[in-house]
């Protein structure tokens, strides 16, 4: 019985590690572009209580659409179309598009109609 002389180098995952890397920074793109109703998650800096969001949000012109799945994380909407300049100007750390990062955020619970 033979004893295996192959070895594995780093060229044999340079496919993998390419595609890997394309789509990581093509999503990266996508999720940051702005969306095209004006809609925005909105992240503030980690500790940020909701009346401070509320603040941020207040001051760049917009309007909470919904909670997103952390007290410093909201779905924001403004018919302005410079919504996102304004919200970095107001504070926020981070704009990005809502459909994009919806999956990275537990949903909100739902309520029952009465």
């Amino acid at each position: 019985m033979e004893a295996r002389t192959d070895s594995v180098s780093w060229k044999d995952f340079s496919g993998a590690a390419a595609l890997l890397l394309a789509s990581t920074v093509g999503l990266g793109a996508l999720a940051l572009t702005p969306s095209s109703d004006n809609t925005a998650a909105v992240f503030t800096r980690p500790g940020t209580d909701f009346a401070d969001v509320v603040a941020v949000i207040d001051a760049a012109g917009g309007a909470i659409v919904r909670n997103g799945g952390f007290a410093n994380v909201v779905i924001a909407a403004s018919p302005s179309p410079d919504f996102h300049k304004r919200l970095y100007a107001a504070g926020a750390w981070l704009v990005a598009n809502p459909l994009i990062l919806g999956g990275c955020t537990p949903s909100p619970p739902s309520v029952a109609a009465p």
